[in-house]
């Protein structure tokens, strides 16, 4: 039988010898898939950044812009 123990990192612990449970894996993986979740979203959120900072740059005119050939007179 097993109990949960602790608050901020509750563990489980067997209720006849003391001895805490192996951590099961699922939980390990969920972990990991939070940690990737969240740098994937703080890579989107600095991409949106740094093209947003871009596109005003561009409005600005701060940014060289492709030259179209104008027709020469004579």
């Amino acid at each position: 039988m097993l109990t949960k123990v602790g608050r901020n990192k509750p563990m489980l612990i067997c209720c006849d010898c003391g001895q805490p449970a192996a951590q099961s894996s699922s939980e390990r993986q969920r972990r990991i898939h939070g940690s990737l979740l969240m740098l994937a979203l703080a890579a989107v959120a600095g991409i949106a950044l740094f093209l947003s900072h871009i596109n005003e740059k561009a409005r600005e005119g701060l940014l060289p812009t492709e030259k179209t050939e104008q027709p020469q007179e004579e």
